[in-house]
């Protein structure tokens, strides 16, 4: 190929993925997080304020807010009080309130704008994708990282929500490639960009916090070991230059989250005891700082807040389903089976071949460089393994990039005999092709896809947001009007508007019909007892079954049985 020709193709590959995100935008209502994270980033677009929801920072949010703003006018309503506004009344309120009454229409072009900001961040993703396998192995093997990046189901669902998901993925693995080349090179250039990306990663999602420390611990330590075993003496002056250096990547990292967080200055508060959002209890971790803070004026007290909003979330713990068990909190085993059952199979072989590539020649230069991409993987994991909320593979969504960049090692031009070189070349390339037709396959349920162990009985293995996020409900509106069905009785966990999807659920009148419907969410049937026995008339998209039943079963009357 031409020295321009991988860049062109990994364009292309993202043209393609750009087109599929885009294609999903009005096949999917908004789901249960999206409208308060469109709550909160408008608050910072249109009233430069953040007070509603500090649990996740405001970068993503400004850039889903910032599109609707400006191309469509969607406004907070003028009852909006800065402050005054409590997390669970937003979800309801302030957004979903200017939707009904602008109509379907403005609905979804405004969610679709809104969208579209998260595809600044997947850009981002599949950029460094590229630029990272490119500096380990070259323009074949970064063509293939950036196809594998851009058809993993996973990716391609979250770039496609108005969450911080995406946002965090992107700029976390920004941060860690310019953290690589600051601890192969101690330079001013890469020291600056490192804490520049760091800032932006911390201003994304708070588990970038958890998830950067040891990274950064890790790459330097692996950087520098011998330096630091006495194997080579340091340079006259180079302490010096280095503690520089680091006071340099703290203060530019503070600066940058402190001006994202609009240069404010204000009293730190402590979280309500509310929902999943518990007042810090003496005894637990958050206490130590919390109650040491709290009243204490500081730059970006939302940003502090939000810390100890998140400590205090994982904490309480959070209603979490797995194998057939509903339990609150964390278990270990809950991201092994979720990233085990959400990636394709083929994804996760690459995968293992980089690591075997990896391992047979982790003594050459060029395989010494693999191990920074193999430890934010480890990393990402073994923090969330150790977390208490366990809602959704989204969590763990910076390990995929790392997935496929390790995972392009195949197509890299090794120091192998070339029988092994061209049968590895294969076998990858089978393995590429496999994968592709599993995200073709996928589409457009990009969000619910399981590969081939857990597909047909998805509601066994997992639920919340790797199955039933609430988005579905503009599906049960069309599958209602294309079966002339005027009315559902609706057990549904989201926040939409039903009528902006055209779902009217009313219950019917006994004395008009001897039979009514009812669309109940997979999440609802995920219980011991579920609320309906036996299959359902149908099943609509990936998470909602349409039930059959006689209206004067009390179900019908009260929603219980």
């Amino acid at each position: 190929m031409s020295r321009r020709a991988p860049w062109i193709l990994a364009a292309f590959a993202f043209l393609v993925f750009s087109f599929r995100v885009v294609a999903t935008y009005r096949i999917f209502n908004d789901t249960v997080d999206e409208n308060f994270h469109l709550t909160t980033g408008l608050e910072y677009v249109q009233h430069q304020k953040y007070t509603i929801g500090p649990q996740h920072p405001p970068l993503g949010r400004f850039f889903s807010a910032a599109l609707p703003y400006w191309m469509t006018g969607l406004r907070l309503p003028d009852s909006y009080r800065p402050g005054l506004l409590s997390q669970e009344v937003a979800y309801y309120y302030y957004i979903g309130e200017v939707w009904r009454i602008r109509g379907s229409e403005f609905y979804w072009r405004s969610l679709a704008w809104a969208r579209a900001g998260t595809l600044v961040f997947a850009a981002l993703t599949v950029l460094f994708v590229y630029v990272w396998a490119l500096r380990l192995y070259g323009p074949r093997a970064a063509l293939a990282a950036t196809v594998i990046a851009s058809l993993c189901p996973t990716i391609l669902a979250h770039s496609g929500l108005v969450t911080v998901d995406i946002p965090v993925t992107g700029t976390l693995l920004m941060a860690s490639y310019f953290l690589w080349q600051w601890s192969r090179k101690s330079s001013w250039r890469n020291c600056l960009l490192a804490s520049a990306s760091t800032a932006l990663a911390l201003t994304t999602k708070f588990s970038a916090i958890a998830f950067l420390l040891p990274i950064i611990a890790l790459y330097f330590a692996i950087a520098r070991w011998k330096r630091w075993l006495g194997l080579e003496l340091a340079q006259a002056g180079e302490f010096g230059l280095g503690l520089r250096r680091g006071g340099a990547f703290l203060a530019l990292a503070a600066v940058m989250v402190w001006g994202i967080y609009l240069f404010e200055v204000g009293k730190v508060m402590l979280p309500p005891e509310k929902g999943n959002m518990p007042r810090p209890a003496p005894t637990q971790l958050s206490q130590l700082v919390a109650y040491k803070i709290e009243g204490l004026t500081l730059p970006a007290p939302a940003f502090w807040q939000g810390v100890l909003e998140l400590v205090a979330h994982n904490e309480k713990g959070h209603r979490a389903y797995l194998l057939g068990e509903g339990y609150r909190g964390g278990k270990w085993s809950y991201f092994p089976v979720a990233v085990g059952v959400k990636s394709t199979i083929p994804q996760l072989l690459l995968f293992a071949l980089g690591l075997g590539i990896y391992v047979r020649n982790r003594k050459l230069p060029w395989a010494r460089e693999m191990v920074f991409a193999i430890v934010p993987v480890a990393v990402i994991m073994g923090v969330a393994m150790a977390a208490n909320l366990n809602i959704g593979v989204r969590h763990v969504l910076p390990l995929y990039p790392f997935l496929a960049i390790v995972g392009a090692a195949p197509f890299a031009k090794l120091e192998f005999s070339e029988t092994s070189r061209k049968v590895g070349l294969l076998l990858a390339g089978a393995l590429l092709v496999w994968h592709a037709a599993e995200s073709l396959a996928a589409s457009p349920d990009y969000l619910a896809y399981f590969n081939e162990v857990a597909r047909g009985h998805e509601e066994r293995f997992l639920g919340d947001s790797n199955l039933d996020w609430g988005q579905d409900l503009s599906r049960l509106g069309s599958y209602m009007k294309s079966n002339n069905i005027r009315s559902v009785r609706l057990l549904y966990d989201t926040y939409t508007y039903p009528e902006l999807v055209g779902v009217q659920n009313e219950p019917l009148s006994p004395e008009e019909h001897d039979a009514g419907w009812v669309a109940v969410s997979v999440t609802l049937q995920q219980n011991a007892k579920p609320l309906f026995d036996g299959e359902p008339v149908a099943r609509v998209g990936k998470s909602i079954w349409l039930y059959r039943v006689d209206p004067h079963d009390p179900i019908y009357q009260t929603g219980k049985r």
